[in-house]
């Protein structure tokens, strides 16, 4: 809670707190509808110290963060780097990297249950296409359960 300075009243003092409200939403959402970067960036989750930009990622997070504890894995980022892809104006930017115990680098892109998965994929596969030296794994969550699948 907010103390509230001596000079102004109960009611003055409601009355700042509700501009800056009101002003912190206009500020997030402009004219156009769409939240700015600043402000989806503020609404990552956070987990673990790392923020995230989905519950889905920040299970997945918690998931890698034990098989590494119990040492099946090496090493975890989130959102590590940009691959450049072919014709140098696209990205691909992977959700984790993971090196297992073996030192296989493996890339893991998580998604939710959409139907068009496959439309939203042709940069992860074409990342693959060009990085034979990796594994690229798809990652969702079906009814509580982790759904691997393995692109190359």
């Amino acid at each position: 809670m907010t103390a509230r300075p001596r000079n102004l009243s109960e009611d003055e003092f409601a009355a700042l707190v509700a501009k800056r409200d009101r002003d912190a939403i206009d500020a997030a959402v402009p004219r156009g509808g769409q939240p700015s970067q600043e402000a989806r960036l503020a609404n990552k989750v956070k987990s673990a110290s790392f923020p995230f930009r989905s519950k889905l990622e920040a299970a997945w997070a918690e998931k890698l963060a034990f098989e590494k504890q119990i040492q099946l894995l090496s090493y975890v980022a989130y959102e590590p780097l940009n691959l450049r892809l072919p014709g140098n104006r696209n990205f691909w930017k992977p959700d984790f990297l993971v090196r297992d115990k073996v030192g296989t680098l493996i890339f893991y892109e998580v998604k939710g249950h959409n139907l068009s998965d496959d439309r939203s994929l042709v940069k992860m596969k074409v990342a693959a296409a060009i990085t034979p030296w990796a594994r690229f794994v798809l990652v969702k969550r079906i009814q509580g359960a982790w759904e691997e699948r393995i692109i190359s």
